[in-house]
């Protein structure tokens, strides 16, 4: 589950939906509204409507809706009205900090300088928003599915309204060559930020490596600190790490402070706190950087967005630690803070209440921040958008195993209805149903969904894939309805040759072992079944207390691994009788939703004769 929540909490742990820092979105493109602004003349106040029409107009609203009813004629019916409401109120908005600032000049209230910085970021708002209309007027499916987002994650206007940050920017080289580089620069972030958002990770990060390289020629702190801080943030979306993101964060902290940005710093520090407790032998590193990223996110123009991406990234760390009580305590401050800063309803605020959850005990309690998660995510990304499905296949695993499949079922029909290409979404879905089911005893509905898993796994080798992991359990799955166990035995010993020796990966481990050992002992291999399924058994064992939940994967496979000494003529050992006892008392104490497997742990005690250490 932390491998689970670590790729979700990607975007809440890196803050990256709020690009809270005013200098780095300050200033993309020429100020042609300082340029109307000084004219003096009351009518150009009030012209912020012409330069809006070329970015948002009749013929842009056309275009997309063209675009996304083309490329996802069921989901554009759904996500196109929301798209249409989140770009007018981008666009209204930005009319009415435009109007305000040109007024507030002209009235003598803001000096020629404070104008230019805020014409600027206002330009560069404006031209985040014709990026965003460009993409979606030219989307595929992979970007409509994503427009909700792409819409809604536009950076604040607020930012331009934050006349102490902006009063503190470094003004743009004196040199115009460099002052137009400096902007182009710029431009070419929001460029990155949005190929991002719309899923196209791979040419954001090419894109960014190019804007870090081009910004090193410029001698101009805050452009190279905000390339630095882009491609560190980006990076931390790759699956897999190499321990060279947490030196590039280190430059864009260093790079941050000799911009004297200290918002860059903050921001890049937090980061860091994340990537560093995403390996073993460095959470206490990433601890001892708490006291120092509070106190520059509370010197930065948004301490209060800031504060929270620290604390819940601490959070992280002693989660990563497993000391669940601490890191709920931190994740309590993240969302109170969060919930204050950026609204109820902001992803931020979803991603912290996940996180929450999973630091929490099971109950009625922990179901309810799932709910409200799911809930958000459902409302600010739409139905089938892949974060929403991450988010309800978080809540199907950490809520009561009989509440599990009514979340999960919706994220899934919605995969079907809109995006029956998405085979990996589709299989991801039907590998958590066919767990819940198998957990719950019911082998007809846990074999149909490993069954329909697996028969989607290799139509996906051209695209985004699933983990071997996720593969891996859904052919081990299958194989032990279909009986192709020798064909899930290699794949499986495969994925587990590749799994990382890292906290996160152990409980992937163990449910291999687990697959692995029922699909030995399907084939007549007893022996080799009996070693995987003690290695499962001490891998869920040491971390049940930490994660309760694995209690049910640990008394079936601890009964699996009866059953292999059975057919090994060693059902009287004391161990076997050890295990069989605990697994039956688990299912006789976990309550109704275990009715079916406790009968059937009955029935094996019945049939084979072993006797337990736990009376009738």
């Amino acid at each position: 589950m932390p491998a689970l929540l670590s790729a979700l909490d990607r975007g809440r742990a890196r803050g990256r939906r709020r690009w809270v820092v005013a200098a780095v979105l300050a200033g993309t493109v020429a100020g042609t509204g300082v340029v109307f602004a000084r004219t003096g003349d009351d009518d150009t106040c009030a012209r912020a409507p012409e330069e809006l029409a070329q970015v948002w107009g009749q013929a842009q609203r056309d275009a997309v809706a063209t675009a996304l009813g083309a490329a996802a004629p069921g989901y554009a019916s759904v996500v196109w009205p929301r798209v249409q409401e989140e770009l007018d109120g981008y666009a209204a908005g930005w009319g009415a900090a435009h109007r305000e600032a040109c007024l507030a000049h002209r009235h003598g209230e803001r000096s020629g300088a404070l104008l230019d910085h805020q014409m600027r970021c206002l330009d560069q708002r404006r031209g985040a928003l014709a990026e965003t209309v460009a993409t979606l007027a030219a989307a595929d499916a992979d970007v409509a599915l994503r427009a909700l987002e792409v819409a809604g994650d536009l950076p604040p206007l607020e930012g331009c309204r934050n006349l102490e940050a902006l009063s503190s920017e470094q003004p743009p080289p004196d040199d115009p060559d460099s002052a137009a580089r400096v902007a182009e620069l710029r431009g070419q972030m929001t460029q990155a930020q949005v190929l991002a958002r719309s899923g196209r990770l791979p040419d954001a990060l090419a894109r960014a490596h190019e804007i870090v390289t081009a910004s090193e020629a410029l001698d101009y702190p805050p452009v190279r600190a905000e390339a630095l801080l882009l491609r560190s943030k980006l990076e931390l979306h790759l699956p897999d790490q190499t321990g060279e993101e947490v030196d590039r964060l280190t430059r864009a902290i260093s790079a941050g402070f000799e911009a004297r940005v200290d918002a860059i710093a903050a921001e890049a520090l937090a980061l860091r706190i994340y990537a560093l407790a995403r390996q073993p032998d460095q959470v206490a590193r990433a601890l001892a950087d708490e006291p120092l990223a509070l106190a520059l996110a509370d010197r930065s123009p948004t301490p209060a967005a800031l504060r929270g991406l620290v604390l819940n990234n601490i959070g992280t760390a002693y989660l990563a630690r497993q000391e669940p009580a601490q890191a709920r305590r931190y994740f309590t401050e993240a969302l109170a803070v969060r919930e204050v800063a950026l609204g109820s309803e902001d992803l931020e605020v979803a991603y912290a209440l996940v996180n929450l959850a999973l630091a929490s005990e099971p109950g009625p309690e922990r179901e309810r921040l799932l709910a409200r998660a799911v809930a958000i995510f459902e409302l600010a990304l739409g139905p089938a958008h892949p974060e929403t499905i991450e988010g309800r296949l978080a809540a199907a695993h950490l809520a009561d195993f009989a509440a599990g499949p009514g979340l999960l079922r919706p994220g899934c029909a919605a995969l079907d209805r809109f995006l029956p290409g998405d085979v990996v979404g589709r299989a991801r879905c039907l590998l958590y149903l066919g767990r819940l089911a198998l957990e719950l005893g019911d082998d007809d509905e846990a074999e149909l969904a490993f069954v329909a898993g697996a028969a989607l796994v290799d139509d996906v080798r051209a695209g985004p894939r699933l983990t071997d992991h996720e593969a891996a359990a859904l052919v081990g799955y299958a194989a032990l309805g279909t009986g192709a166990h020798e064909a899930a035995i290699r794949r499986i010993e495969a994925a587990l040759g590749q799994l990382p020796e890292a906290w996160w990966s152990r409980a992937d481990a163990a449910e291999l072992r687990s697959i692995l050992g029922h699909n030995l002992l399907a084939a007549g291999r007893p022996e080799e079944a009996r070693g995987n399924f003690v290695t499962a058994v001490a891998d869920y064992a040491g971390l049940v207390d930490s994660e309760p939940r694995l209690g049910a994967a640990l008394a079936r496979t601890r009964r699996g691994l009866v059953e292999a000494w059975v057919a090994l003529d060693l059902a009287r050992t004391p161990e076997a009788r050890a295990s069989l006892a605990a697994s039956l008392g688990f299912y006789r104490s976990a309550g109704p939703s275990f009715a079916r497997q406790l009968a059937r742990t009955e029935r094996f005690v019945a049939q084979t004769g072993t006797p337990t250490a736990i009376g009738p």
